[in-house]
């Protein structure tokens, strides 16, 4: 339909924009969802492991590098130019939404276990509880210079970031995530800022 066209030959319009609005609400639900338990396990499996945390700037990268820029690009991806055949899911509990957060969640918990697994076999492997060197409670960015929050911090910026990009697919609503540069840039990029890495590296 023409740009300033009011007439009933704007109504597939309406439904494309709408089909696509609906696609990108479940994408970033999803991703949501995901970050939710995968996070809460890992943290938890941590304190509950050695007392550890994760380094300052992982929180920051993570909450404003991937839950917020990375989410922003998520939603520019615009409608196709025609009208598919079939509507996008709308069922947070259907199958299709609850298999995109179980299975990267899974994957991640099988990632971190297997690489736990091969951290601790190294021979140059030191174990350290923060509670053995005094460190206080207040001190919690402290509590991720170690060898096993690395690995949390590895498995969290592979999920999360590849999760969100992931579910920026076109499919059949939206154009391909091939033209949505922001968020093409922002994967590329996201492992290789100088404050992940180092963290990663202990």
């Amino acid at each position: 339909a023409a740009k300033h066209d009011i007439s009933l030959t704007t109504v597939p319009d309406l439904i494309k924009e709408g089909r696509a609005c609906l696609a990108t609400n479940m994408a970033t639900f999803t991703y949501f969802m995901v970050y939710a338990f995968l996070l809460t396990t890992v943290r938890t499996f941590f304190i509950v492991l050695h007392n550890l945390s994760l380094g300052e700037w992982v929180w920051i990268t993570n909450d404003i590098g991937v839950g917020v820029i990375m989410m922003f690009f998520m939603t520019q991806s615009q409608a196709l130019p025609h009208l598919a055949k079939f509507r996008p899911t709308a069922t947070l509990l259907g199958f299709r939404t609850v298999s995109g957060v179980l299975v990267p969640y899974g994957l991640g918990c099988a990632i971190l276990g297997v690489g736990l697994a091969v951290l601790h076999m190294t021979e140059w492997y030191d174990p350290l509880n923060p509670s053995w060197i005094s460190v206080l409670p207040q001190l919690w960015m402290n509590k991720g210079d170690n060898y096993d929050s690395a690995i949390g911090v590895l498995i969290l910026f592979i999920v999360l970031s590849t999760t969100a990009y992931v579910n920026t697919y076109g499919g059949d609503f939206r154009r391909s995530i091939f033209r949505n540069y922001g968020i093409n840039i922002m994967y590329a990029l996201l492992p290789d800022l100088p404050w992940t890495d180092g963290e990663i590296r202990v």
